[in-house]
């Protein structure tokens, strides 16, 4: 905890410590200089660090894509509530190790980090943290073999990932260059240019 002088927090430059020093301070002490001594917060420039400032289009896409709905599709959570669950989330591993305390101390940064907007994690994280699927990874890298197989089983496993928030690239390295045969069918490879150029 901190003490400041009333008249001095009035005359901070900091617009939310004028704010809050407005709503604190008496206005009959102000103007005389009254030095009326109030006990603050020492993080008082951060006091509306749970106050999520967001756009309407913000929340429009909020509603839409991450937060909880209810089986019928009514949204059942609030960007406040998303941002605890997501933090309580990432600071789950400290429990593993008997940290609970650390838990909770981390839990509460990383959630006043989203809360001022300072941070965001990517989008499986906000969506997935704290929920059954748990995937919150955005990106992924799909290895495909030199078979029809492996190049269906890699957009299989594209959807899937799609399909939970994440994105994918591919890594062509193992199929053959162009122009080498194919002994299946007694044809002409065309090379991995052809799966990853559209014409």
């Amino acid at each position: 905890m901190k003490t400041f002088c009333a008249t001095r927090l009035w005359q901070c430059k900091t617009s939310c410590l004028k704010r809050d020093a407005s709503a604190m301070v008496s206005p009959r002490l102000i103007p005389y200089n009254i030095a009326g001594i109030f006990i603050l917060a020492s993080t008082m420039s951060r006091t509306h660090q749970t106050t999520l400032h967001l756009s309407a289009n913000a929340l429009t896409v909020l509603r839409r894509r991450y937060l909880r709905k209810t089986a019928t599709g009514e949204t059942r959570e609030t960007p406040s509530r998303m941002f605890r669950r997501v933090a309580n989330n990432v600071a789950q591993p400290e429990s593993l190790y008997g940290c609970d305390d650390r838990r909770q101390y981390y839990a509460q940064q990383f959630y006043d980090l989203m809360s001022r907007l300072d941070f965001l994690p990517n989008s499986p994280t906000l969506m997935n943290a704290g929920r059954d699927l748990q995937q919150l990874s955005a990106c992924f890298v799909l290895p495909i073999d030199d078979s029809l197989e492996s190049i269906f089983e890699a957009v299989k496993y594209q959807a899937l990932i799609h399909q939970s928030g994440g994105g994918t690239g591919f890594s062509f390295s193992h199929l053959r260059p162009a122009n080498d045969m194919v002994a299946s069918t007694n044809g002409i490879a065309r090379g991995s240019g052809e799966l990853t150029t559209c014409r």
